[in-house]
C-alpha cells in the first residue's frame, strides 16, 4: 500500500510539471481580406448587422448615420486617433438617436470587436473590383456611374441626372435599370414608396475623398423630394491602400476544437476510464 502512494504522488508530481512547463495552446482566426476603414464598418455595423438595435422608427438610418459622419460640422476625420474617432463615431449614433434602445451600446461595442460588419464591406469590394476594376472613376475618389456614364463632379451629374436635363424635350429616353445588389443602400428607401423613381444613379463611395461630399449632398438633396425622378444607390469602393494594406482584422467570436489523440501503446485498453486516477487504480489492482 505504501509503494502504490508512493508512485501515485511521484504521477501527480510528474504531472503537475509537465502542465507548468508546457505551453498554452492558443488560437487566433484573421481574415484574409485587409482591414476595413472604421468609419466604414461601423457605419455598416450601426445600420444593416445591428439592425434590431437600431431604433427601427428611423428607416432612413443608413443616409441619416452616413449626413453624421461625414458633415463638415461633425469634425469626425480618419486623422483622429483610433480610439477618439471610435468615441466620436458612437457619440454621432447616439446624437441621432441611432443607440436609443437598451444595451443597444453594448451590442454595438460587442459587434464592433467581432468585425461583424466586415464580410458585407468586402462584398462591396469584390463586387467593385470585379465590375470595374480599372475604371476611371476610381482615380476620382467617389463617382457616378449614370447609365455606364463615368461622373465625378456636381456640375457634370446635374447636366445628366437633374430634373431639367431629363425633362428636356431632347432627352435620350430611358434606359434598362442597373443592376441592384441585395446588400445596395437605396434613398428614398423602395418600402416607403409605391412607385420607384424612373432613373437610377449610382454612387461609389469613399467616405474620405475630396469629392464625396459634394457628390453625396447632391444626390440626396435631388432624391429627398415628393415628386423625385432619381433613386440614389449608394455603394462603398475599396480604399486605394488596400492592395498595400498588409494588416489584418482578428476575428473574435469563434469557438475553435483541440482534438488529441494518444498513440501510445497501451496494455490495458482505458477507453472506457475518464479519469488518469481511475486508470492507475485499476493498473495497481
Amino acid at each position: 500500500m505504501k509503494l502504490a502512494f508512493t508512485l501515485l504522488g511521484a504521477a501527480t508530481a510528474v504531472l503537475q510539471a509537465s502542465a507548468g512547463t508546457s505551453p498554452p495552446v492558443r488560437a487566433a482566426l484573421r481574415s484574409s481580406w485587409p482591414a476595413p476603414p472604421f468609419l466604414a464598418e461601423i457605419l455598416m455595423l450601426l445600420t444593416t448587422e445591428n439592425r434590431e438595435t437600431v431604433a427601427l422608427e428611423h428607416p432612413n438610418g443608413f443616409f441619416t448615420y452616413l449626413e453624421a459622419l461625414t458633415a463638415p460640422s461633425s469634425h469626425i476625420s480618419p486623422s483622429l486617433s483610433p480610439e477618439a474617432l471610435h468615441q466620436a463615431a458612437l457619440q454621432a449614433a447616439a446624437d441621432n438617436g441611432l443607440l436609443n434602445e437598451p444595451g443597444s451600446l453594448e451590442m454595438v461595442q460587442m459587434q464592433l470587436a467581432m468585425h461583424a460588419a466586415a464580410p458585407k464591406l468586402e462584398a462591396f469590394y469584390n463586387y467593385y473590383a470585379d465590375q470595374h476594376n480599372g475604371s476611371s472613376g476610381t482615380q476620382c475618389g467617389s463617382w457616378v456611374d449614370w447609365y455606364g456614364e463615368v461622373v465625378c463632379d456636381v456640375e457634370a451629374l446635374a447636366q445628366l441626372a437633374g430634373k431639367e436635363a431629363i425633362d428636356a424635350p431632347d432627352a435620350p429616353p430611358p434606359q434598362p435599370r442597373p443592376q441592384i445588389l441585395t446588400f445596395d443602400h437605396i434613398f428614398p428607401p423602395p418600402q416607403d414608396i409605391l412607385d420607384r423613381p424612373p432613373r437610377t444613379a449610382i454612387l461609389y463611395a469613399s467616405l474620405t475623398s475630396k469629392n464625396f461630399r459634394e457628390l453625396h449632398t447632391y444626390l440626396l438633396k435631388l432624391t429627398n423630394r415628393p415628386d423625385s425622378h432619381v433613386e440614389y444607390v449608394f455603394r462603398h469602393i475599396p480604399p486605394p491602400s488596400a492592395s498595400e494594406n498588409k494588416e489584418k482584422n482578428y476575428l473574435s467570436g469563434y469557438g475553435v476544437a483541440l482534438d488529441l489523440k494518444k498513440t501510445d501503446y497501451l496494455a490495458v485498453d482505458d477507453r472506457q476510464l475518464g479519469r488518469f486516477d481511475s486508470y492507475f487504480w485499476t493498473a495497481l489492482c
